[in-house]
């Protein structure tokens, strides 16, 4: 993924090659795979989200509302709501994908060859896929987990009593 994020950003094949190596030689990400850590699975989904806003931006350019310009869009925002359910630490990439999606907008806004129509249009798409499908999604998570995980166990302490009440 380090590979196509280098070349997505429009720099040479040399310079992609030397950050898929990096990667691949990078000793914390092979000790992280060997524990049981959500560490390598956060980074997945954060470079997965990452990789296709920057593929949506690229193909927003030759052709928007297309259908490869929606998936790219939507998976930004499913790989952003994973990146969140994973850890917290997954909240970092989703606001820098909104404000580069904000700053991106912006220019939307003031590109005086788009009607108002297709402006709003642009924001709506965004809003719906960067919004309301990640929060959306992250409640899906929750909502699932807790109707799997409704009996007690040896942690309940640490919740709450009326949360408590509710286990069997």
């Amino acid at each position: 993924m380090a590979y196509q994020i280098v070349l997505e950003l429009h720099f040479s094949h040399c310079a992609a090659m030397g950050a898929a190596l990096l990667m691949l030689i990078e000793n914390a990400l092979i000790t992280q795979s060997r524990l049981m850590l959500l560490e390598s699975v956060l980074i997945f989904f954060n470079l997965l989200a990452v990789l296709s806003y920057l593929k949506f931006f690229n193909c927003q350019k030759h052709s928007p509302f297309s259908l490869s310009w929606w998936f790219w869009l939507t998976l930004t925002g499913v790989a952003c709501s994973c990146a969140v359910g994973i850890k917290y630490m997954g909240v970092f990439t989703y606001v820098l994908v909104l404000g580069v999606a904000a700053v991106h907008a912006w220019h939307l806004i003031g590109d005086q060859t788009l009607s108002n129509v297709c402006v709003f249009c642009h924001l709506l798409a965004r809003a719906v896929a960067l919004l309301v499908i990640p929060v959306v999604l992250y409640l899906l998570f929750f909502y699932v987990h807790l109707i799997l995980v409704f009996r007690s166990g040896p942690h309940d302490q640490i919740m709450s009593s009326a949360f408590q009440a509710s286990l069997e």
